[in-house]
Order: C-alpha cells, then structure tokens, then sequence
C-alpha cells in the first residue's frame, strides 16, 4: 500500500510540472506574439506620418484649382490695363527724350563760315574761315580736320599758281557728325587769271 501512494504521488507531481511547463511556454508566446504585434503597429504609423507628410507637401507646393483659377482671372482683368500703362509709359519717355534732346541741340549745326564758292585770282593767297561746329548744345570746331587739293604756305594760307576750281573738304570727328551722321562740308575756291585794267577814254 505505501508503494502505490508513493506511486500516486509521483505521477501527480509529473503532471503538475507538465501542466506548469506548458503554461510557461504558452505564456512565453503569448509575450512575444504581444511584443512583436506593438512593432508592427509601430511601422505601420511611421508609414501613415510620411504619407501624411507627403499630402501636406504635395499641396503646399501644387496652388488648388480655385487659386489658379482666380490667379488667371486676375492676369486677364489687368492684362488690358498693363498694356495701356505700358504704352503711356512709353510715349512718356520717347516724348520726355525728345523734348530733351531738342533743348539740348538746338543750337546743333555744321557750318561753313563765309561763302560756299569763292572766286580769287591766281598769285593771291587765301586765308580760310574754317567752319563752325556744335554738337549736342558744345562747341566742337576744334573737332575739323581739312582736306584739300590747294597749296598750303607757311602761315596756313592757300594758294594757287594754276588756274582753276579747287576744293576745301571739312570733317568732324566728333561723335554727332563724325560717328553718328557722317557729315562732310565743302568749299570751292576758283583761281582765275588776273583782269586786265581796261583803257581810259579822252
């Protein structure tokens, strides 16, 4: 009879430590099933704030229909009106330029000083007047140089020994005639022979 009790005794106490055995593993999967389920969740609301993330940036940079909508209203309403201030502006300006160049040279020329065509006789020396030059409202008569086919003395007088037309050619290196317009001047002096005296009458 103590065989069978102390027989009895053992077999309960193995089940006990089976039944205490699973439970310990049951429990331990249980724990890492709830541990491992909190991580999913975890990435699935990272993955839901970038998302989010995304929208929200996506529409700050892409304006809505309604604004372009009235953003393009807004153009065609004031296109009209630019256009006009635009012309205004510019007839301003072209008028304001104008006027102001006009001030400015007014007194603009490029004269010859004296005759266009001189007749002299031949053995008399002719002194040139030169011309006169403004530009831009300044005095630019320094500016000429002189081309001719007379000949020049010492003293800066032209002559000639031969009868005939000859030329003065003035230019302007100045910006106004000689860059801007080109503009040339030319003086013709004509030698001819001396008169003859003519004859006294009794």
């Amino acid at each position: 009879m103590a065989t069978r009790k102390t027989a009895t005794k053992t077999t309960q106490k193995a089940k006990l430590n089976l039944g205490f055995g699973d439970n310990v593993e049951n429990s331990a999967s249980k724990s890492k099933k709830s541990s491992s389920t909190p991580s999913r969740g975890r990435k699935s609301g990272t993955s839901k704030s970038t998302t989010s993330k995304r929208t929200i940036s996506s529409n700050l940079a892409q304006p809505s229909k309604t604004t372009q909508k009235k953003v393009e209203k807004t153009i065609k309403k004031a296109s009209p009106v630019a256009i006009i201030v635009a012309i205004l502006f510019l007839v301003v300006g072209l008028g304001a330029g104008w006027l102001t160049t006009s001030i400015i040279c007014k007194n603009d020329c490029f004269d010859i000083v004296g005759m266009d065509e001189i007749s002299i006789e031949i053995g008399t020396d002719y002194v040139d007047q030169g011309v006169k030059i403004v530009a831009f409202g300044k005095d630019e008569s320094a500016s000429v140089s002189i081309e001719t086919n007379l000949t020049k003395n010492a003293d800066g007088s032209l002559t000639s020994s031969e009868e005939g037309t000859f030329y003065i050619k003035y230019k302007s290196n100045c910006f106004k005639y000689g860059k801007l317009f080109k503009v040339e001047k030319i003086r013709l002096v004509s030698f001819v022979l001396p008169s003859e005296p003519s004859e006294k009458i009794d």
